[in-house]
């Protein structure tokens, strides 16, 4: 079975993510913050032994730098389909188990 690592994000678009710093980081900072974690998690993960990475990029603004980061650190890109988190994991669980996927969350 071959191992792979999925890992779910959302573009680092000011206003939608952390929106829990904001008050504290503003919008921009909030998505620069994110944006340095996302890369941070792309570079760490992109060390582990599998032999296929996939980013799956939430629906929205901004998807073309995700599709970007995806290609800097070598990893394939996919659109997250499905209404909402659970159905959306559940859906690329069912294209990625083949592959003997993980999944994990980011930020």
């Amino acid at each position: 079975m071959t191992r792979a690592l999925i890992l779910f994000a959302k573009a680092p678009v000011a206003g939608r993510v952390k929106t829990r710093l904001m008050p504290q980081l503003g919008a921009e900072g909030a998505a620069e913050l994110y944006r340095r974690l996302l890369t941070h998690s792309l570079r760490q993960l992109s060390r582990a032994v599998v032999e296929r990475r996939c980013l799956y990029g939430a629906p929205g603004p901004g998807e073309g730098e995700l599709q970007a980061l995806a290609a800097r650190f070598g990893w394939d890109y996919r659109p997250q389909q499905g209404d909402g988190l659970g159905p959306r994991m559940h859906l690329a669980w069912l294209c990625g188990r083949s592959w003997g996927a993980v999944m994990k969350r980011c930020w």
